[in-house]
C-alpha cells in the first residue's frame, strides 16, 4: 500500500509519477464540519518511509513536498486552521515497534502524526531553518526550509529514502531522509550559491507529543484525557528533565535572558511516554562511535534546547503550531514544568519541544556544508553503517517483580536482533541479497538459553534478507537471581557476502535479596526491608563466629561495629566462609520508595561510606546535596564537586578481582550499583545532606500499593512494631491527619490476637466516643505536643523488640521518645533502631510514646550539680543537670582521662533537669578509692550536634 497521500495532478509531472491517490486518508474527525469540506488541499503531497510496499515497520519519517492541510474548529479552535505542509516533518513508530511491548505499535512521535495517514505534519510543530552570517559582519538571517518551492523531489528507487531540494538565502539546499534499522537518517546538504564565502548552520527542531491513536479512530484524539503525551524526558548522566534546559558543546555557558547555565551536551535525549512506558523519541547530539560506528556520521550538535513548545501569549521554541511562517521564537520558561496541556497545573499550555543548533561555520563560494542527524527509537540498540544495519531489540532493564523479590519480570525474556539490507546492496539493479546470515549472541555470566542451561552462546540462521528487506531473529534467554547490575552482551552477526557486523550492549538487571561475599573482606550495603534487620538473621551466620560487619564513623574516625545494614551507607563484612553467594533471610522486600527517593543522608568532613539504597543502579550524577556552610541551595554531584566540597572520585572495593583492591568511579553517567559500599571524602569542616534521587531508569514498572497514603509534611504516620522470636505486629501507627475529619476516617481498631503459638499484639489505647478502645492507627489532626499509650501483650515470656521503622519518612522537626513505664527507661526514637526487653508468657507492657514538636538545632547542657545523699562512705553520688532541650545523653566518670564508669550511656532526656547515680564503683564493681574524678556529660541532639562537659568531684572514703 503506497502510503504518500496525493491529490490532483496539477503538480509537476515528475512528482505525479511517485504518488497516487488514496481517499481513505480523509480524517472525517477532523477534516468535516458540514461547510465546507476540509483536508488535503488539491496539490497536497508528502513523502513518508517506509513507502510503498516497504517492509521497515520500526520506524517511520515523514516530510512534505507541498500544499496544505485543513482542520476543522474542534480540532483546532477557535475557527480551524489551514497548515501548510512544504518543509514540514513528523516521526512515528511503525506497526512492529518492540518486541518487549505492544505500547509503542503505531506510536505518533510528533504532535499529530498518525502512521500511515501524515496527519497534521505542518504549521509549526517540526521543521528546520538554515542560519546564514555574513563573513563581513551584518545581521544573522534565518530562512526556514519549505519557504520556497521544492525544485526537485522523489522517492529513490534505490535503499530506502526520499529527497528534495529547494533555496533558503544563499543556499540552495538538498534534503534527503533514509529510513535504516529504526531510525531516519537526515542529511541536509547545504551549497553556497554566491560568489562570496558564507557561514551557514542549522536550526531543527520539533514538538514532541507521542500518543498511540490507533484505539481511538475515527474519533479525533486530542481531547480525549485519557492520552497522555510524553513527559519522560531523560539524557544519559542527568536527572528526568522536567524544566526548560539549555546543552550546549561548551557546558556553563551563560545565554542572555537564562539564569541557570548550560550543561555539557548529552550524547542523545530521549522523548518517553512514562516511566514505564519509555517509548518514544531519541534526538542523537553526538557520534556514539568513532569509524565504522553504528552512528559515526552524526554531526555533532553544538547546542540544543528542550523547553515548552508553545506557552500562553505565543514563544516557546517552536512558536504557535498553526503558524505557517515558522521562526523559532527560541525562547525557555526555565521554572515552567512539561504537562499536558490540559492540565490545570500548567497554565503555560502545550508540551515539550527540542532545537538543536549546528552553528554557523564557513562556507566558500560554490562549496557545500553537509549535516547529518539521527532520529531513532528509545529502546534499541543498533548499528547503522554501510552495508547493511542491525538492531538489537532486548530489555533496557530486567525489574524485580513487585510481588516477590526473588522473580524477575520478564525471565525469560526475548532478545531480537535485525538485519536491514538497505545502503549497501540496495542499489536499483544491482541488488544482492544476504544469504545464510549468521547471528550469534554471547550472554554474560547468568544468563543462559531459555531451553538449555548449559548455553550462553546463541547462534540462529536467516536464510536470506533481500534488498530492501528487514528481517529479524529471536532467542530467549533465562536470567539467573544470582545476576545484577549491568551485564553486558555481544552480538556478531556474519553474511555470505563477508560484510559482519559486532554490536556490544548490556542489560541493566535488578538485584534479587542476594549477597555475594566472594573474598575476606567485603564493602557491600543490601537495599531491603527486613522483618529482622539484623546482620545474623539476614546472612544466616553467627556473629563474631562467622562473621564481622563494620561501618565507619566518620565523627570518631574508625571503623565502629554495625549489627544491622543501613540503606544508603556501605557495610564491610569480614567472612572466612567458604560459601559465596547468600540468599537473604528476614523476610527482605523490595523497597517502597523506588520512585519517591530514600531517606537523606548526613556525610561528615572526611571520609564517609554511603551506598546505593536501591535494588536498581542509578547514575552517580543524579546525586544531589546540601552544604552546611551554605545550606540555602542544593547543588548537583558535578557542582558539589566543582566547588571542592566533596571528593570527585568514588571509591569501591572491587572483592571479584583476582587480587581485591580499590577501583573508581566518577563521571556523571556511572552506575552506584546496588549491594556495593562506596567511600566519598568531604573536605572542610562542614556536613553535606546527600539525597538521592528515585530510581528514575525506564522501563521500570509500575509499583501499585497497598495504600494511597502518601507521607508528607502535613500528612504522616510513625510505625510501631513488635516482634518475638516467632511473630511481629508491625501493621501500627500513630500521627498527624490533614484535619479532624481525615483523622476520624483514619481510625481503626487492633482485631483480636491470632490463635498461634507466639502471638503478640500491638495496640494503641484509646478511648474513642468515652470507650476504651485498642486501635492499630490513630491520627491527630495537629501536629503538637501528644502521647499516645502503646501496650504489647506476649502470649509466650521471652524477649519482645519494639521498633520503629519508617522514622526517617516523620518530618524531621518532629521529635519522639519511647517511655517504658515498668522501668523508667526511656529511648530517643531518633538515636535508637529499637528497644528490647524480657517478659514473662501471657503478659502487657505498657508504653508511652511522646511526640514533641520543633528540635533544637544545638544541645546546650546547663548546671551539673553532683552531691552524696549522706555523709556515709558508702553513700552513692547523685549527677543533676539541666538540658535546654531534649537530647541523647551519655555520662562518664573518668580519673586522669581514662574511663572508671559509665553511669548511662545513650539515654534519651528531656529537656529540664535530668538525674543519674553513681554508686561509687568501677566497670568491675568495685568500690573506687578516695580521689578527685571528673563527670564528663555528653548530650547530642536529634540533628547530630554534640556539646560536652566537665564537673569534678572529690570522693573521700
Amino acid at each position: 500500500m503506497n502510503r504518500n497521500y496525493y491529490k490532483g495532478l496539477g503538480f509537476l509531472a515528475f512528482l505525479a509519477c511517485c504518488q497516487a491517490a488514496s481517499a481513505q486518508y480523509y480524517h472525517p474527525g477532523c477534516w468535516t464540519d458540514g461547510m465546507p469540506p476540509r483536508g488535503p488541499s488539491d496539490d497536497y503531497i508528502a513523502y513518508d518511509l517506509p513507502a510503498g510496499s516497504g517492509t521497515n515497520q520500526l520506524f517511520q519519517v515523514a516530510v512534505g513536498v507541498n500544499g496544505t492541510m485543513q482542520f476543522n474548529k474542534g480540532c483546532v479552535g477557535p475557527n480551524g486552521a489551514t497548515f501548510d505542509v512544504r518543509g514540514r516533518f513528523a516521526f512515528g513508530i511503525g506497526a512492529t515497534g518492540s518486541i518487549q511491548s505492544t505500547f509503542d505499535d503505531n506510536l505518533s512521535l510528533t504532535y499529530g502524526y498518525d502512521p500511515g495517514t501524515f496527519l497534521m505534519a505542518g504549521g509549526s510543530i517540526a521543521y528546520g531553518m538554515v542560519v546564514e552570517q555574513p563573513v563581513t559582519g551584518g545581521a544573522e538571517q534565518r530562512t526556514f526550509f519549505g519557504a520556497n518551492a521544492m525544485d526537485t523531489a522523489f522517492i529513490g528507487a534505490s535503499d530506502r529514502y526520499f529527497t528534495m531540494s529547494s533555496t533558503a538565502g544563499s543556499f540552495r539546499v538538498r534534503l534527503q531522509v533514509d529510513l535504516i534499522g529504526d531510525a531516519a537518517r537526515v542529511n541536509w546538504r547545504m551549497q553556497n550559491t554566491t560568489a562570496n564565502q558564507v557561514r551557514g548552520g542549522l536550526w531543527f527542531g520539533a514538538w514532541v507529543r507521542g500518543f498511540n491513536l490507533a484505539p481511538y479512530e475515527p474519533t479525533y484524539p486530542f481531547l480525549d484525557p485519557n492520552i497522555k503525551p510524553m513527559n519522560f524526558i531523560t539524557a544519559p548522566g542527568y536527572r528526568p528533565i522536567r524544566v526548560g534546559t539549555v546543552f550546549s558543546r561548551i557546558p556553563n555557558q551563560v545565554f542572555q535572558g537564562l539564569s541557570r547555565p548550560s550543561f555539557a551536551i548529552p550524547d542523545y535525549i530521549n522523548f518517553g511516554v512514562t516511566q514505564e512506558n519509555a517509548y518514544g523519541l531519541q534526538v542523537v547530539n553526538t557520534a556514539t562511535m568513532s569509524g565504522n560506528g553504528p552512528n559515526s556520521d552524526q554531526t555533532p550538535v553544538d547546542e540544543i534546547r528542550v523547553g515548552l513548545n508553545q506557552f500562553a501569549g505565543g514563544g516557546g521554541l517552536l512558536g504557535n503550531f498553526a503558524s505557517n511562517t515558522p521562526n523559532f521564537p527560541d525562547q525557555i520558561l526555565e521554572d515552567t514544568k512539561f504537562a499536558d496541556d490540559k492540565d490545570p497545573s500548567a497554565p503555560y499550555g502545550l508540551e515539550s519541544a527540542f532545537l538543536q543548533k549546528w552553528y554557523p561555520s564557513l562556507v566558500n563560494a560554490g562549496a557545500t556544508r553537509e549535516i547529518n542527524a539521527y532520529y531513532k527509537s528509545t529502546w534499541s540498540n543498533s548499528d547503522y553503517a554501510r552495508p547493511f544495519s542491525a538492531v538489537v531489540d532486548a530489555p533496557n532493564l530486567i525489574a524485580t517483580n513487585a510481588d516477590n523479590a526473588n522473580e524477575f519480570q520478564p525471565n525469560p525474556f526475548t532478545f531480537r536482533v535485525y538485519v536491514d539490507n538497505t545502503r549497501g546492496y540496495s542499489q536499483i539493479d544491482r541488488e544482492i541479497a544476504l544469504e545464510q546470515v549468521r547471528i550469534q549472541v554471547s550472554l554474560p555470566p547468568g544468563m543462559t538459553d531459555a531451553n538449555d542451561p548449559t548455553k550462553t552462546t546463541l547462534d540462529r540462521i536467516i536464510p536470506r534478507v533481500s534488498a530492501r528487506e528487514l528481517r529479524f531473529a529471536d532467542f530467549q534467554v533465562r536470567v539467573s537471581p544470582e545476576v545484577f547490575g549491568i551485564q553486558p552482551y555481544t552480538v556478531r552477526i556474519t553474511t555470505s557476502t563477508g560484510a559482519q557486523k559486532t554490536i556490544t550492549g548490556t542489560i541493566n538487571v535488578a538485584a534479587t535479596p542476594r549477597l555475594r561475599l566472594p573474598s575476606n573482606a567485603n564493602l557491600v550495603t543490601v537495599p531491603w526491608r527486613f522483618d529482622n534487620p539484623s546482620w545474623e538473621a539476614i546472612l544466616g551466620l553467627r556473629v563474631d563466629e562467622d562473621f564481622q560487619a563494620f561501618t565507619w564513623d566518620p565523627q570518631q574516625n574508625e571503623y565502629v561495629i554495625q549489627t544491622g545494614p543501613e540503606r544508603g551507607r556501605g557495610t564491610w563484612i569480614i567472612t572466612e566462609q567458604t560459601r559465596q553467594s547468600f540468599q537473604l533471610g528476614g523476610n527482605p522486600r523490595e523497597p517502597e520508595d523506588l520512585t519517591t527517593g530514600a531517606n537523606q543522608i548526613s556525610i561528615r568532613p572526611g571520609w564517609n561510606l554511603i551506598a546505593n539504597p536501591y535494588n536498581y543502579s542509578i547514575p552517580l550524577g543524579q546525586l544531589i546535596g546540601v552544604n552546611s556552610a551554605n545550606p540555602n541551595q542544593s547543588y548537583s554531584f558535578r557542582e558539589l564537586v566543582d566547588q571542592g566540597i566533596i571528593s570527585p572520585a568514588l571509591a569501591y572495593w572491587d572483592q571479584d578481582s583476582p587480587t581485591p583492591e580499590y577501583k573508581y568511579i566518577q563521571n556523571q553517567g556511572d552506575l552506584l550499583l546496588p549491594n556495593r559500599g562506596y567511600w566519598i571524602f568531604v573536605n572542610g569542616s562542614q556536613f553535606v545532606t546527600i539525597s538521592f534521587p528515585p530510581v528514575y531508569e525506564p522501563f521500570l514498572p509500575a509499583r501499585s500499593t497497598a495504600s494511597t497514603w502518601v507521607q508528607s509534611d502535613k500528612q504522616w504516620r510513625l510505625q510501631l512494631s513488635a516482634r518475638n522470636e516467632k511473630q511481629v505486629d508491625s501493621q501500627n501507627f500513630v500521627g498527624v491527619a490533614r484535619s479532624a475529619a481525615e483523622a476520624k476516617r483514619s481510625r481503626y481498631s487492633e482485631p483480636p490476637i491470632a490463635p498461634v503459638d507466639g502471638a503478640l499484639s500491638l495496640a494503641i489505647s484509646e478511648d474513642v466516643d468515652g470507650k476504651p478502645t485498642k486501635l492499630a492507627q490513630t491520627l491527630s489532626e495537629t501536629a503538637g505536643r501528644r502521647e499516645w499509650t502503646v501496650t504489647v501483650y506476649s502470649k509466650e515470656g521471652g524477649n519482645v523488640t519494639l521498633n520503629w521503622p519508617n522514622l526517617s519518612t516523620v518530618p524531621k522537626n518532629m521529635q519522639f521518645r519511647v517511655v517504658d513505664v515498668a522501668t523508667g527507661a526511656t529511648r530517643n526514637l531518633r538515636k535508637a533502631s529499637g528497644y528490647t526487653y524480657t517478659t514473662e508468657e501471657r503478659s502487657t507492657r505498657t508504653f508511652k510514646v511522646q511526640m514533641e514538636p520543633g528540635v533544637a538545632q544545638r544541645p546546650v547542657i546547663g548546671n551539673i550539680i553532683a552531691a552524696r545523699s549522706t555523709r556515709s562512705p558508702s553513700s552513692p553520688l547523685t549527677i543533676s543537670y539541666t538540658l535546654a532541650s531534649e537530647a541523647t545523653t551519655t555520662v562518664r566518670i573518668l580519673q586522669g582521662g581514662r574511663e572508671i564508669y559509665v553511669p548511662s550511656r545513650g539515654r534519651a532526656d528531656s529537656a529540664g533537669e535530668n538525674t543519674v547515680i553513681w554508686n561509687l564503683r568501677d566497670a568491675a564493681n568495685r568500690a573506687v578509692a578516695s580521689g578527685t574524678y571528673t563527670v564528663e556529660l555528653t548530650a547530642e541532639s536529634a540533628s547530630g550536634d554534640r556539646v560536652r562537659k566537665i564537673y569534678p568531684v572529690n570522693i573521700i572514703r
